[in-house]
This record gives structure tokens, sequence and C-alpha cells, in this order.
């Protein structure tokens, strides 16, 4: 069994992916506008990859979002 985020913290990282994958506003990953759903293909990608190391919903945040 795998680590993964934990219980205080899934709940706000969950309630972000689901605000970034219903949101109209338009994200930009290298120099490419992206609308929600196409952002949220990315970001859960990195979110599975790195779910062991995320211990809180700010370094989930720092991880998709560093220059933020």
């Amino acid at each position: 069994m795998s680590a993964d985020v934990p219980p205080e913290a899934r709940h706000e990282v969950d309630h972000l992916i689901s605000f970034v994958g219903n949101t109209s506003c338009q994200i930009e990953r290298n120099w490419t506008s992206h609308n929600g759903p196409e952002a949220i293909s990315h970001i859960q990608q990195k979110y599975d990859y790195f779910r062991e190391d995320i211990k809180t919903t700010e370094q989930f945040i720092e991880l998709k979002f560093p220059n933020y």
C-alpha cells in the first residue's frame, strides 16, 4: 500500500482539483493557455506522481504553481 496525502489535507486538495477542473479561467503552462479540463489532466498526473510526498495543501499548491 502506498502513502497518500494526509486525510486532513485530502479534502482541500480534492476541492482544489475539482475547482480547477470546473473553472472558466485559462491556466497558462509553458506559455500556452489551457482551459480547466485541459489543465486538470496535467495537474492530476503531477498529483498522482507526488502524492506520497505531499503533506499539506500548501505543498500541493507550491508543487503545482511554484511561481505564484
